[in-house]
């Protein structure tokens, strides 16, 4: 299913997200380079009461 609106990201790759830990930092440290092939992360979600682990596919943006 992936991310939904109103999730909560509590841990990206088993980091968790507190003060002082950017999520945009994690996400460009797991990029290395602009051709980087895509690859799975794996994300904690609070959704709806419960957290939810959840493999994502994570790639680099296309350039124009």
């Amino acid at each position: 299913v992936g991310l939904q609106p109103g999730d909560v990201i509590l841990s990206f790759n088993d980091t968790v997200l507190r003060e002082g830990v950017s999520l945009f930092s994690l996400l460009m440290e797991c990029t290395s380079g602009s051709n980087a092939s895509p690859h799975e992360v794996f994300v904690r979600v609070w959704r709806g009461g419960c957290v939810h682990s959840i493999e994502l596919t994570h790639a680099a943006a296309p350039v124009n």
